[in-house]
């Protein structure tokens, strides 16, 4: 390994890091802009929801108010004949009694009667009044069996006409459901429609985010690769100074055992001739004592 190497690696490893980490971000700020596109699409699809509620719930009420129509046209056509009926038996009556009306006649009486009170007649003048009275009463007699068919008439007008107003009023509901239950489908329809648009744009973000994490996790396993590598190679690197440092101190040993062995051959050899020289009776030097010590000859 030479000398730029530790430092070559070290940029390798940061730079893949720096990767890994920018991959990462850029996979969660499309994870957060995408968070932004499904609130939004659980919102539309919660308002369409409450859109299609709404339609339904008028859809129910106008339902209702056909019903309601119905039993109220028929309520009025019911009601239009028996006033048909009613009229024409008033008509019918009027004409062949000839009956006048009963207010006149009630008018006339009056006006006899307070001329008979007041108008000092002779006795056969108040005879003959008398019976025009009971004449005239006779004949009312006769118009207020109308009465009642008129009151009943009269009833069935003011029936007829609150019929009239809540038939209208139901109509008016009717109307304004609906243009309402209409508004509601346009909206549910349109919000579906901006929902279907916004999916395959939320697939879309979802499949960026996915490649972004699959391109960091391939940076990481490159960069634990590259780590595996370089320890690899920075074990092989320890060993072979290990091996070299080993061989060295062998080679150092050996080299000073084999300067060492060559001394005491020398010193052996000096004490054989100085121990042969002192048994032939020649006196020994210190220094030559201290080389048959050193020999271990003595």
């Amino acid at each position: 390994m030479t000398e730029n190497q530790p430092e070559k690696h070290d940029k390798t490893l940061r730079e893949l890091s720096e990767d890994i980490q920018k991959k990462k971000q850029e996979a969660r700020n499309l994870s957060d802009e995408n968070r932004k596109n499904i609130e939004l699409f659980r919102k539309m699809m919660q308002e369409a929801a409450e859109a299609r509620k709404a339609r339904d719930a008028c859809n129910a009420k106008v339902k209702e108010l056909n019903r309601k129509k119905g039993e109220l046209d028929k309520e009025l056509t019911k009601l239009e004949t028996e006033m048909m009926q009613k009229q024409s038996e008033e008509k019918r009556l009027q004409t062949e009694e000839k009956m006048p009306n009963s207010s006149d006649l009630k008018r006339m009486i009056e006006r006899l009667e307070w001329k008979l009170q007041t108008a000092g007649l002779n006795a056969k003048q108040e005879n003959e009044l008398s019976r025009e009275i009971k004449q005239i009463e006779k004949e009312l007699e006769k118009v207020m069996k109308l009465e009642p068919l008129r009151k009943a008439l009269y009833e069935m007008r003011m029936k007829k006409r609150e019929l009239v107003s809540e038939f209208r009023n139901e109509l008016k509901e009717l109307a304004s459901n609906l243009r309402k239950g209409k508004e509601e489908h346009s909206k549910a329809i349109n919000l579906y429609r901006k929902t279907d648009e916004l999916r395959p744009k939320i697939t879309e973000f979802i499949g960026k985010v996915e490649d972004k994490f699959e391109e960091a996790k391939e940076s990481y396993i490159e960069l634990k690769g590259k780590q595996n590598e370089i320890r690899k190679s920075q074990d092989r690197e320890r060993n072979e100074i290990r091996k070299n440092r080993e061989q060295e101190r062998q080679r150092e040993e050996k080299t000073r055992y084999s300067k060492a062995d060559r001394e005491q051959k020398l010193i052996d050899e000096k004490a054989k001739k100085i121990l042969d020289d002192f048994k032939a009776g020649k006196k020994i030097t210190m220094d030559e004592l201290r080389i048959l010590q050193e020999s271990k000859m003595v």
